[in-house]
């Protein structure tokens, strides 16, 4: 991509990642009734402001920019699998959650909702352990991940970028040098916070 503009994540949002958000929405609504935390993740999601669909959303579109702009050129196969893997850990990462606070279980309890409806949302065997350790980790410590999983870490760094919903910049320490985080930073806090 090369230029950190909020209009890109727009584009990102509109084009690629609503229209998977809108079908994943539907199938994880159908099977609500049969799994628990699946039904309080989407209650608390359908009500927060602050770890709701918004949020998801732009967690994929900060994750895919970066991803785009990390400078490896992989085959068309690899990119496509890494972007599905990421969308899907953008989409389950805070399903988990039972509040708005500090809710320290919610990362475990999202990677079961999304072992559970992995089938349910088309996701192969092969996508995942990868998506759910991007799920399991990703308010972890990044020594946890450094260098072991790609779309984990894609996740954690738009995960904190996004912090700017709260008026917060992300902790360098807390981010994953390896991608180009700090390219994105400003155009996350243009787009979190309207200016």
């Amino acid at each position: 991509m090369g230029s950190a503009e909020p209009d890109i994540l727009k584009q990102l949002e509109i084009q690629e990642v609503a229209p998977r958000f809108d079908r994943w929405l539907e199938a994880v609504v159908t099977h609500r009734a049969v799994h628990p935390e699946l039904w309080r993740g989407l209650r608390c999601a359908e009500q927060s402001s602050l770890h709701g669909r918004r949020h998801w959303t732009r967690v994929a579109c900060l994750g895919l920019a970066m991803l785009r702009d990390e400078g490896v050129c992989r085959p068309r196969e690899e990119q496509f699998m890494l972007e599905r893997r990421l969308l899907l850990a953008a989409f389950f990462h805070d399903i988990g959650r039972l509040d708005e606070g500090r809710d320290t279980g919610h990362a475990e309890r999202g990677e079961r909702v999304f072992r559970f409806m992995a089938l349910a949302v088309f996701v192969g065997p092969e996508d995942i352990e990868s998506v759910a350790l991007a799920i399991r980790n990703h308010a972890s410590d990044p020594a946890v991940l450094r260098g072991a999983d790609l779309v984990a870490a894609c996740i954690a760094n738009a995960d904190r970028l996004d912090r700017a919903r709260l008026y917060e910049h992300p902790m360098p320490e807390r981010m994953y040098p390896e991608l180009p985080w700090r390219e994105w930073e400003e155009a996350a806090w243009e787009w979190a916070t309207g200016g």
